[in-house]
């Protein structure tokens, strides 16, 4: 059976990007897997080189409408799913019969009324607009999203979810529990720099001082990085020695409003905003902190938590999305409310005062990030498509 896998934005290192590229090299070691997008970046150019699979790539010129500027977007969006839609149809001959694994819920509606029976639809759903404060994107895609996502899960074969709370979500657009697959994401060490998972940190790491924190992600309030700020000016005025490192990308607005903020507060020695690092060079600074922190409104699956279980660090987070599943509830981090930032100041102020603690859940958190790898993962997909052939 031959499998089309669809997402753009394989050109850049976005999280989805890099999902539907190691499930389509995954997948090519047993199917033959067509991967279309709208560019590929020279490290996986590299890696398809060096693919031993069945795997061809159909890239596709996208324009980006850079003229119209902030009103780009959804021209942008409504080219692209209009040519996936005739590269999906020049991969399929009369009589043949293709699972399609779409990473995005208006092109996987596309797929479904122009397609129909002829294929099987894999809809993987990395999120939900619905559960997103306002404003967190383009609202002219956001209007294309709440148009689509309902009508992507419903006339998709099999939603994937990747976490429960994400099923939970699927199951609200009406589609039931048996047409929902629970497959999270995984993650390779060698993705951010390990060689391999590191052994057990050493006690001296976890008795050091200051106490050293980590946000890695983008700057937008969806985020929660200001939600992150206050809580470090509440616990460093109740006398917690702490620093922050920021590994955060956004606009230069973004960058600019932030740093202004940090300078205002007086945290110029405290917070280092150090902008985006090359993803291989992660490690690094996971292996130097004490905790990582994510504040997030919502989020269905943070990859940083991975990375920062598989370096062994345990993580302060929002209870919110798929972040207790990923945390055991509290057996790899502490979880505290959203938006809540004394909550978040509290949880600062315990891994400070009880490095025990600390140490005890990042061991809990080493072990759990060994159930996450892309192997699993592509295992997972293998198993459903081969679970209902046509």
């Amino acid at each position: 059976m031959r499998i089309i896998v669809l997402c753009e934005g394989l050109g850049l290192p976005g999280a989805v990007a890099n999902v539907a590229w190691k499930q389509a090299l995954g997948l090519s070691l047993s199917h033959p897997v067509c991967l279309i997008s709208d560019g590929l970046s020279v490290e996986r150019r590299q890696q398809w080189n060096r693919s031993s699979g069945w795997l061809c790539t159909h890239v596709l010129q996208v324009p980006g409408f850079t003229c119209l500027h902030r009103f780009g977007h959804l021209p942008r969006q409504l080219f692209w799913i209009l040519k996936a839609l005739l590269a999906t149809a020049s991969e399929l001959s009369p009589g043949d019969r293709a699972t399609v694994i779409c990473h995005s819920h208006p092109l996987a509606a596309a797929i479904a009324l122009r397609f129909g029976r002829d294929v099987r639809l894999l809809m993987v759903s990395h999120g939900d607009v619905f559960s997103r404060p306002p404003g967190s994107y383009d609202p002219a895609i956001t209007f294309l999203y709440r148009r689509t996502a309902r009508a992507a899960h419903r006339l998709a074969d099999t939603s994937i979810a990747l976490s429960p709370a994400m099923a939970l979500r699927i199951q609200a657009h009406g589609v039931a529990s048996q047409r929902i697959a629970l497959i999270p994401n995984g993650l390779d060490p060698e993705e951010i720099g390990l060689d391999r998972f590191p052994a057990f940190t050493s006690l001296d790491h976890w008795l050091q001082r200051p106490l050293r924190l980590l946000f890695v992600g983008r700057l937008d309030q969806l985020k929660g990085v200001d939600v992150l700020l206050q809580a470090i000016t509440i616990a460093h005025q109740q006398g917690t020695d702490l620093e922050l490192e920021l590994i955060a990308h956004g606009t230069p607005r973004q960058v600019q409003d932030l740093d202004q903020r940090i300078q205002a507060l007086g945290f110029a020695e405290v917070v280092r905003l150090i902008g985006p690092r090359p993803r291989h060079s992660l490690a690094d600074h996971y292996l130097r902190c004490h905790a990582v922190v994510v504040p997030s409104l919502d989020d269905p699956l943070p990859t940083v938590i991975l990375e920062a279980m598989a370096c062994a660090r345990p993580v302060l987070a929002s209870r919110v999305g798929g972040i207790p599943y990923l945390l055991q509830d509290g057996q790899c981090g502490l979880l505290v409310p959203p938006a809540d930032p004394c909550a978040l100041a509290n949880g600062i102020i315990r891994f400070d005062q009880d490095r025990a603690m600390a140490s005890a859940l990042a061991e809990h958190a080493l072990e759990r990030s060994r159930q996450f790898s892309w192997e699993v993962n592509v295992q997972a997909l293998h198993a459903l498509i081969a679970s209902a052939p046509f």
